[in-house]
């Protein structure tokens, strides 16, 4: 448990990296305009959570395994699973 631990705050500080530079990026999204779209809003708005909610899920799943070990783990996994399912989107969209 405390491996997979381990190994999930690594990848989760990856996906923060990556989604961090992503972020950085999404401002670009408007220099065509649509600043009145609210898809886009709302895709301006996923992007930049993606990195948040990475490094919260660094730490805070450290806190949670000493009270519940698997409850630490599943939420480890979030911003993994949030990632795939953005790349697969992205790869059925394209």
């Amino acid at each position: 448990m405390l491996i997979g631990l381990c190994l999930m705050a690594i990848i989760n500080i990856g996906v923060a990296y990556i989604g961090g530079m992503t972020a950085m990026m999404s401002p670009m999204m408007f220099d065509r305009g649509g600043e009145n779209s609210k898809l886009m809003w709302a895709f301006f708005a996923a992007i930049l959570a993606i990195p948040i909610v990475a490094l919260v899920c660094v730490f805070l799943p450290w806190v949670l395994f000493w009270f519940w070990p698997r409850v630490a783990l599943v939420s480890s996994a979030i911003p993994v699973a949030i990632w795939l399912i953005f790349l697969i989107a992205i790869a059925l969209i394209f």
